[in-house]
């Protein structure tokens, strides 16, 4: 489970459905949305191993019953009215009439959606086959959950990577950015005490030079004169603090150690 997303969990769970369950032509799971208000259908193939997700199947009353009562449940339905592709063969064909069997998946007394077999006929599913999907339902359940909880954990740490990317891409070198987002060295928040050595660099008598320029200029003077000075910095792993007129401001021994900062 700690290897697969929600997305593979459903696929295993649809395959074991199907092997278990031979007599069933489909198998389709609905999740249930967040604000408990939408259903997400997902059907799978026993030919083909694929799936596909549909606005909308046919079974969606069947499917709310079920969710509301947290009873599993199987009804006839005809095959009319169902919105799912089915196999061609004649003898398929020749049946008017279907069985939807559907189990809840609870998770602490709480529906987070459905797993339901179609069978190819009225009546396709007896008792042992509804109970071996109400065991499959329960398992299902935990590692649909699990699944779901690593997956909110993956993208919790991608966040925090591109937070950390965002904040210090502008200051430091790629490759400082890079050990920080791969968790190398730890960043705390609200700072911490720390010796540091600071480097201030600008133009050597500016002032005067600047006053017999257009203000275009020296305003191109100070592009190409910065850009030049943040390469060294970056180059020796240092943080770029500001730019303050015609000077650059640049820290050492932050946000990662480095014992020879003065040298640097």
């Amino acid at each position: 489970i700690h290897n697969l997303d929600t997305d593979s969990v459903l696929s295993l769970i649809s395959k074991a459905a199907l092997e278990l369950i031979p007599t069933a032509e489909r198998c389709v799971i609905h999740l249930l949305s967040d604000d408990q208000q939408s259903l997400l259908p997902i059907v799978f193939s026993p030919q083909s191993h694929s799936k596909m997700i549909y606005p909308s199947l046919g079974i969606e009353e069947a499917i709310w019953h079920v969710l509301e009562t947290h009873e599993p449940r199987q009804i006839s339905i005809q095959r009319a009215a169902l919105e799912i592709p089915l196999p061609d063969a004649g003898a398929v064909e020749a049946q008017a009439q279907q069985t939807l069997l559907t189990a809840p998946l609870i998770d602490e007394q709480y529906a987070i959606g459905t797993v339901s077999l179609l069978g190819a006929s009225e009546g396709a599913f007896g008792q042992r086959q509804s109970r071996i999907l109400s065991i499959l339902a329960n398992q299902a359940t935990v590692a649909t959950v699990k699944a779901s909880f690593f997956e909110q954990q993956r993208r919790t740490q991608e966040q925090e990577k591109e937070a950390i990317r965002n904040l210090f891409q502008r200051y430091v070198s790629p490759a400082v950015v890079e050990r920080l987002v791969d968790g190398k060295e730890n960043v705390a928040l609200g700072g911490k005490r720390q010796q540091v050595s600071v480097l201030f660099a600008d133009i050597r008598g500016f002032t005067r030079f600047s006053e017999k320029l257009s203000p275009e200029e020296v305003v191109e003077v100070l592009n190409q004169y910065l850009a030049l000075a943040v390469e060294p910095i970056l180059a020796q792993e240092g943080t770029l603090d500001k730019f303050m007129g015609d000077a650059v401001m640049a820290l050492f021994n932050v946000p990662l150690p480095q014992t020879d900062s003065t040298l640097r």
